[in-house]
């Protein structure tokens, strides 16, 4: 006798509970949502982190838990545009039950009935907070290494000295400027020397990035002095056809000391021993 089909009551009711069972598993904030964006279920932890009960949230707008709605609304849309969305950000940031503000990502797709149609969507919705305070934490250590690898030295006063070593990267170059302009204003400087003896490459990148800050130190009243210039530095620099007016350039730090001591009328007189 062949089995009696199922009917399309006992169906949605299997699909129920394999919706309720995915739900319930996932460690993470878990919903299922639809076309309108209005929340269809929720696990455990959902309503431990918003602190809305599961009667609540069911039926309630998607977008309503967030701290921008808009975003949040757009984000559910988006997966039934692509089906499948994975790691969503869009600076999107829960509403905690103590209100606080959790930075999270969104990984969602879409699921569908027996005859293949989308009835829905899932949304795992994790807290980043602790990823992001660990990208922050990196980028702070980052940024203390180039501070450090880039020191803006007072050497005498009114001269103040930045020694490059190594490659000149665009986010170094920048670093490089800040910590010259902030040193020239602070110590009230009139010279700015940037020794790039120690520099591996004299490109073009590296030649604009000197002739930018020797501009930014004019504006502050500062004369610059490039010094460690070597042969090949010094013609590629005329090569690229660049504005040097600006730039003083010395073949050796010490040359360049004696340059920026006259430009303040300054002169070192050697001791007698008395």
């Amino acid at each position: 006798m062949a089995k009696k089909r199922k009917s399309t009551e006992e169906e949605l009711r299997e699909l129920h509970r394999y919706t309720r069972s995915l739900i319930e598993a996932s460690p993470d904030m878990m919903v299922t949502f639809d076309r309108d964006s209005l929340i269809m279920d929720v696990n455990q932890e959902t309503v431990d982190m918003t602190g809305v009960s599961r009667e609540k949230l069911i039926g309630s707008p998607f977008k309503q838990y967030f701290t921008d709605p808009e975003t949040a609304h757009q984000a559910a849309m988006l997966v039934f545009e692509q089906e499948k969305v994975k790691d969503l950000e869009l600076e999107l940031e829960l509403i905690d039950h103590k209100g606080d503000h959790i930075p999270v990502a969104l990984n969602a797709s879409v699921y569908r009935d027996a005859a293949g149609k989308v009835v829905g969507a899932f949304a795992i919705i994790r807290d980043i907070s602790k990823r992001k305070k660990a990208i922050e934490e990196v980028q702070r250590q980052q940024g203390e290494i180039l501070e450090l690898s880039t020191p803006a030295l007072r050497v005498w006063e009114g001269v103040v000295l930045v020694p490059l070593i190594g490659t000149i990267d665009t986010r170094r170059a920048q670093q490089v400027m800040e910590n010259l302009l902030e040193r020239i204003v602070s110590t009230e400087s009139e010279v700015a020397i940037l020794d790039i003896a120690g520099v591996p490459t004299m490109d073009t990148k590296v030649a604009q990035h000197l002739v930018i800050t020797a501009q930014a130190a004019a504006m502050l009243g500062a004369k610059t002095i490039i010094t460690g210039v070597s042969p090949s530095s010094a013609q590629t620099m005329t090569k690229l056809g660049l504005d040097l007016s600006r730039l003083t350039c010395k073949g050796s730090l010490s040359a360049g000391i004696r340059e920026a001591l006259d430009m303040l009328s300054l002169k070192v007189v050697e001791s007698n021993g008395e």
